[in-house]
């Protein structure tokens, strides 16, 4: 497997306003997409924090935790790789056929959820 970068961190919280606010106001961040418990927010070099409130997407976040993606070379072959090491892959692999993206959940040895992404560029 090879891992390119840290490209994305997502954010479940019971205080999702007060998270929205802190990004964008606090932190400067600039937020790309507002929907019901659920923002994005994008860096510069176009990396992405995302924020779950309790009815937002993902809800097999556990509550109050932070979820790290790792870019990968190539996601299908990080993905066989993580099931021959017997990492458990939390749902299925997720493509976007429009922009080709791609992201795996899995859960880590700590008990953790973590992230593979894929991006095409």
């Amino acid at each position: 497997m090879k891992i390119k970068a840290l490209v994305w961190m997502g954010i479940k919280t019971d205080t999702f306003q007060e998270m929205e606010h802190f990004m964008q106001d606090v932190m400067g961040l600039r937020q790309v997409h507002h929907a019901q418990d659920f923002a994005v927010f994008q860096l510069p070099n176009k990396d992405k924090v995302e924020i779950f409130g309790p009815q937002g997407p993902n809800q097999h976040f556990a509550p109050d935790s932070i979820v790290c993606g790792f870019l990968v070379e190539d996601i299908h072959q990080a993905r066989q790789e993580l099931v021959r090491a017997g990492i458990e892959l939390v749902g299925p692999l997720h493509e976007d056929k429009i922009n080709g993206n791609a992201w795996q959940h899995f859960r880590g040895p700590d008990g953790n959820l973590y992230e593979l992404t894929f991006n095409p560029e």
